[in-house]
């Protein structure tokens, strides 16, 4: 949860995902008062005895001014630039494990240090750079997107479970926990729902570019989404989402609650743009139909205008299970795949100028 609690005189205002919560009005409860002590974060001490919160504690926020359920929102997934006016401390805790302080990046710094036995563990706060949300009591028709500065994009709609809200952000960085990827932008997105009583879920998309330096009309047979739920979470996994390669986007249905999504080319390839491209500027694609399929697959060759020599159909792992020169002038063809076992395949073209190559799943 992300938890934000206002002042104002001797009101208090509670927060819990960008939703304001019933609130106190008893001055007696709400009053803070100015002295020299030392505060706590995550720990209550009255003369006889200590109470410690039990659970996780990151990004924590001190300001002189009451934040508005807008200021909130607008930064509630969204780091916060230290010098903003009227912020006193801002404590990322984003130190080494073995640190014993926790660092407050606003100036003049009041650092502060661990007491107790605090276990450290990596923050799965939905948390990135950038970000949008949007908060309705009718997600009929609704639609929230984001765009990255590449012009990746990721949507999110046909949202149920009457969330609260939804945030999404974009994390202008590598994620700290790389298993499972191999070759990814340098930046990825979450969603995340402000769920009320039950849990929501939505259809994301992610809709890509070609200028983003990795995904080019070759390799993009070979690419995916990888999902986790939030950056505790050390392994990435394929989303197994519908690639429509008409549109250049990937589209998955029912996901519950939260996600972090991120491009990744399977094999490794960045393919380069000469290889695309004919003398005449015309770009080389091939479409598979059906996908997924069971017994054959068509390959529609019709916007491929470079001389093909070969064809071949090969595993992730790069096991051939078909491999044939090619008839000139034929403009689609067709396998027979009856014996392929359940699974993501590719089907490679050798050109003069190098391969182009379309992706496709195989279901029993």
């Amino acid at each position: 949860h992300v938890v934000g609690v206002a002042y104002s005189a001797f009101d208090m205002q509670i927060y819990i995902n960008g939703e304001q919560s019933p609130t106190t009005t008893d001055g007696s409860a709400t009053y803070i008062a100015g002295n020299s002590s030392h505060g706590s974060i995550g720990r209550r001490v009255d003369p006889n005895n200590t109470y410690s919160f039990d659970g996780e504690i990151d990004e924590v926020r001190l300001w002189n001014v009451a934040r508005t359920q807008k200021d909130l929102r607008d930064f509630m997934c969204k780091k916060v630039d230290p010098n903003t006016s009227g912020l006193l401390g801002y404590w990322i805790a984003d130190e080494f494990y073995s640190s014993s302080t926790i660092l407050d990046n606003t100036f003049p710094a009041e650092d502060g240090y661990i007491v107790g036995n605090v276990e450290k563990t990596t923050s799965g706060a939905p948390l990135g750079d950038e970000s949008q949300y949007m908060y309705t009591n009718d997600w009929t028709g609704k639609l929230l997107s984001l765009t990255a500065a590449t012009g990746d994009k990721i949507g999110a709609k046909n949202i149920t479970g009457n969330p609260h809200g939804v945030q999404m952000y974009l994390v202008n960085s590598e994620p700290y926990y790389t298993d499972s990827l191999n070759i990814t932008p340098n930046y990825y997105f979450g969603v995340f729902c402000a769920e009320s009583a039950t849990a929501a879920s939505y259809k994301v998309g992610y809709k890509y570019k070609y200028q983003n330096g990795i995904i080019t009309a070759e390799n993009e047979g070979l690419a995916d989404v990888y999902t986790r739920m939030d950056g505790s979470v050390s392994e990435w996994h394929d989303l197994n989402a519908n690639h429509d390669l008409s549109s250049n986007e990937f589209k998955k249905d029912n996901q519950i609650s939260r996600g972090e999504y991120i491009l990744n080319v399977e094999d490794g390839l960045r393919s380069a743009e000469t290889s695309l491209f004919t003398s005449k500027g015309s770009i080389n694609m091939i479409s598979i139909f059906p996908n997924p399929a069971v017994n054959h697959i068509t390959v529609d060759l019709s916007q491929v205008y470079e001389p093909i020599h070969s064809i071949r159909i090969i595993d992730l792992t790069g096991k051939i299970y078909y491999e044939n020169k090619f008839i000139k002038n034929t403009k689609e063809f067709t396998a027979d795949i009856s014996t392929f076992s359940a699974g993501h395949y590719v089907v490679e073209l050798i050109t003069g100028s190098g391969r182009i190559s379309g992706k496709f799943e195989v279901v029993r």
